[in-house]
């Protein structure tokens, strides 16, 4: 037992004095598939600011250093606990190259394979017919696309809603109302004594609506996310919080 610790002492010794870390991801190919669940840094530190890309990249691992202040036998001691404690490799940086020829250091957690989901490796993606770097320009053509039509869809949904501003402004505007019940609608004001129309144009349609018909007349609730307003005959009565 002595011999087996004093041969992993001298390895680790050796590897110090060489001032170089051996991994067997150098030289491997990797894609960055979700951009903002993979964060990056300009230097192998915890304390370093980091940033997430823009966009799907592909990129090289070039080197493995430790964390900036961790002697390389202290670094080589915590990754022999590695393979049983992920957090283990947070003392371990892949520095890396990307396609666009910048660098930049990748915590270690990121490869540990239970924690690895921005990322997918070049033998992944070969399976496809596709190198790394092929795989990341078909992503940015999927992202852009993707990002294309939410913008589509966003702008379609603002359009669609200052239609509907312009038509409550004008139905307000033309309403038999007094000035200052116009001015509260269109503030989205709601008082005792407002009608079920003036309702309608001030806090729109209700989430859910019961209607009970009686000798008395028709009695109402409508309600909005936590708050029940009571209407009778057509008039607002009453105004009920619920409880979350």
């Amino acid at each position: 037992m002595k011999k087996v610790v004093l041969l992993i002492f001298t390895v680790l010794l050796l590897a110090s004095c060489a001032g170089k870390m051996k991994d067997i991801r150098i030289g491997e190919s990797y894609v960055v598939i979700v951009p903002d669940e993979v964060v990056f840094s300009s230097e192998p530190s915890a304390k370093a600011e980091g940033y997430y890309l823009d966009e799907a990249l592909s990129f090289e691992v070039v080197d493995a250093v430790c964390e900036k202040g961790v002697s390389l036998i202290n670094c080589g001691w915590e990754m022999a606990a590695a393979m049983d404690n992920p957090v283990f490799f947070k003392v371990r940086w892949m520095k890396v190259l990307f396609e666009t020829g910048k660098e930049a250091y990748l915590n270690g957690l990121y490869f540990f394979p239970e924690l690895a989901v921005g990322l997918t490796p070049e033998e992944y993606t070969i399976m496809d017919g596709f190198t790394a770097k092929e795989y990341a320009a078909q992503l940015r053509v999927k992202y852009a696309e993707a990002r294309r039509k939410d913008r589509e869809i966003y702008e379609r949904q603002k359009a669609n809603a200052k239609d509907l501003e312009e038509k409550r402004q004008a139905a307000i505007e033309a309403g038999p109302w007094s000035e200052e019940e116009k001015r509260r609608m269109r503030e989205h004001m709601v008082w005792i004594g407002m009608t079920s129309e003036q309702m309608l144009l001030s806090i729109y349609k209700a989430d859910s609506a019961t209607r009970t018909t009686t000798s008395a007349g028709v009695y109402e609730r409508w309600t909005y996310s936590n708050t029940v307003y009571e209407l009778n005959n057509g008039k607002l009565v009453r105004i009920n919080e619920v409880a979350q």
